[in-house]
């Protein structure tokens, strides 16, 4: 079983994507998320690029591409 932690009035949400899921967290469960007043950014960071996609209640969009160094 999973952890599940669920907030009533959230002010960020942050996802990762997955293949079979980057379509629904990027355009239908964002489209339900501004619904929330409560939120005011909604962070999806991607699993196969170095890249991080802020989305805030302005429904503008940031993408962040991190370089990795080691």
């Amino acid at each position: 079983m999973g952890f599940v932690v669920a907030a009533s009035n959230p002010i960020l949400i942050v996802e990762v994507l997955s293949d079979g899921t980057e379509r629904v967290d990027l355009k239908e469960k964002f489209d339900n998320y501004t619904s929330i007043p409560s939120l005011l950014e909604y962070v999806v960071v991607s699993q196969d690029v170095p890249l991080v996609r802020l989305r805030n209640a302005n429904i503008l969009t940031f993408d962040l591409i991190l370089i990795m160094t080691r």
